[in-house]
């Protein structure tokens, strides 16, 4: 499973708002987000723009 993982050193909104940009909204099946819990909520609202959520 290691190539299904990428890692994006970076500050987490920009990688998001590049994803979301990109048009690669529902494409993932599962994020992990570490970043500061200050900003919990945005990332939040980020991540649900990008993960599928179609039951199998």
């Amino acid at each position: 499973m290691q190539h299904k993982n990428e890692f994006f050193p970076s500050h987490v909104v920009l990688v998001l708002d590049d994803f979301i940009k990109d048009r690669e909204e529902w494409s993932f099946d599962f994020v992990f987000v570490d970043a500061y819990k200050s900003d919990y909520l945005k990332f939040h609202e980020l991540t649900l723009k990008l993960v599928r959520s179609e039951e199998l």
